[in-house]
């Protein structure tokens, strides 16, 4: 076996061992490529519940505040009922000049 020819194959096995390699490369990336691409879809998915589920919160606030506003005049309400009823039974009670 001679130096150019032992080159030669080795030049050949080299060359084949590298298209494997390139391949299977090339094979792993079409795999990650399609993983980015759900991974992508899954943003944006979660983007858009992220917004919606924003939007329903800050309804759900204004909900919530036009609730305790109405509780609160409610509650002022019956608490200047309550202190005209407290007069009332005062005035009643206070001795008379007798």
């Amino acid at each position: 076996m001679t130096i150019a020819y032992l080159k030669k194959r080795m030049d050949g096995r080299f060359k084949t061992q590298e298209r494997r390699t390139n391949r299977r490369f090339a094979a792993v990336d079409k795999r990650f490529d399609l993983v980015d691409e759900r991974f992508d879809l899954i943003d944006t998915r979660f983007d858009r519940l992220s917004t919606k589920m924003d939007a329903r919160f800050d309804s759900m606030s204004e909900k919530l505040s036009a609730i305790l506003r109405v509780l609160d005049n409610k509650y002022e309400h019956h608490g200047h009922i309550f202190d005209e009823h407290e007069r009332r039974i005062e005035d009643l009670e206070r001795p008379t000049g007798t």
